[in-house]
């Protein structure tokens, strides 16, 4: 079936099809909600704050399984597109990933160096 998020619509996987990517970003997914929800001291808020980055950091510390993990990972890292990513030499596995879906036809393999370089 398909899915309505900030009125773009993509295909939704199933529960069984959650990778340990989604897992985590549907953590990230909670604890952005209770951020953006709650009323919050500012103490509470920082906490709060930190599991989320905390989140994040693992998120990007997991090797995503294909584009949708890829991207879901850069969607909760940048939150939302509102923050930057890391260059290439501050997290070289998230960049890795990114030449692989672009010059692997979509599929990711960790551990194998790619054939084809960017040179731009």
């Amino acid at each position: 079936f398909s899915g309505d998020v900030d009125g773009v619509t993509a295909a939704v996987m199933t529960d069984q099809d959650e990778t340990p990517v989604m897992q985590w970003f549907r953590r990230w997914q909670e604890v952005t909600a209770t951020l953006n929800a709650q009323r919050m001291t500012d103490e509470e808020f920082q906490v709060a704050n930190e599991d989320r980055i905390a989140i994040e950091d693992s998120l990007m510390a997991i090797p995503a399984e294909n584009a949708r993990d890829f991207v879901a990972k850069v969607y909760a890292y940048t939150n939302r597109g509102e923050l930057g990513l890391p260059n290439h030499n501050e997290l070289p596995p998230l960049w890795d990933e990114a030449r692989a879906l672009v010059f692997g036809a979509g599929t990711i393999v960790h551990g194998t160096p790619h054939p084809q370089e960017d040179l731009a």
